[in-house]
């Protein structure tokens, strides 16, 4: 696929909610694309590049910014990676994250936001605010590192087995105060079990509502 000028290009981060864990899968406009390796390809489900074989929150997104955009087009470059840490998002040379970013440099892409979506094995693990602070910290000093300086979109995304982490929802709050580049995402921990499969998944009616809140997080203007 060739780009169109003036993609909107997305970079997605996280664990299984993040990557392609809906039982169904979906296809967007011919208006999206996925980044892999230096190679445009169609959004479709599975996405390419996060790990699992199922649909994503993604193509569901997209659908809803066209709705709004209908001239629009959108790139989207996911490496999620099912069960990962906020520890190991923080660790240089991990899930392909730098050369993720290289690419997208040499292909002339430079990312509008990134979406971070990740939460649920820290919360199994106990991690404290103060490691999730330092965590995601990490994580934002990998991406400034590799050229890609746009704001990062924090989903509050913390729900494990029915259990919420309010040291990890507090981590979140204090890092969208303590830097501008933080933005606070959605708080997809509303999400209770009506829309999850085994009360930490999301459902494909979950990612249906997970989508709808990031596309209201994602929209311009004052919230």
């Amino acid at each position: 696929m060739k780009l169109r000028g003036g993609a909107r290009t997305l970079l997605i981060l996280g664990q299984s909610n993040a990557a392609n864990m809906s039982s169904i899968g979906l296809r967007a406009s011919s208006r999206a694309s996925v980044f892999r390796s230096g190679i445009l390809f169609p959004l479709f489900d599975p996405m390419i590049g996060a790990d699992g074989v199922g649909g994503s929150i993604w193509s569901r997104l997209v659908t809803r910014l066209l709705d709004d955009e209908p001239d629009a087009e959108f790139v989207l470059a996911n490496v999620s990676r099912c069960g990962s840490t906020v520890e190991g998002w923080g660790r240089s040379g991990t899930f392909c994250l730098e050369e993720t970013c290289a690419d997208l440099a040499e292909s002339g892409i430079r990312p509008a936001q990134v979406l971070w979506q990740q939460g649920e094995s820290d919360t199994a693990r106990g991690t404290s605010r103060n490691e999730y602070v330092a965590g995601v910290m990490a994580l934002r000093d990998r991406l400034r590192r590799s050229g890609v300086d746009a704001p990062i979109f924090l989903a509050l995304s913390t729900r494990w087995r029915g259990q919420v982490s309010q040291e990890i929802r507090g981590a979140i709050q204090d890092l969208v105060t303590m830097r501008t580049d933080f933005r606070l995402g959605p708080d997809t921990d509303a999400l209770g079990d009506d829309y999850r499969s085994d009360g930490t998944h999301l459902s494909a009616e979950g990612q249906d509502a997970a989508a709808a809140l990031w596309q209201e997080a994602l929209a311009p203007g004052p919230r």
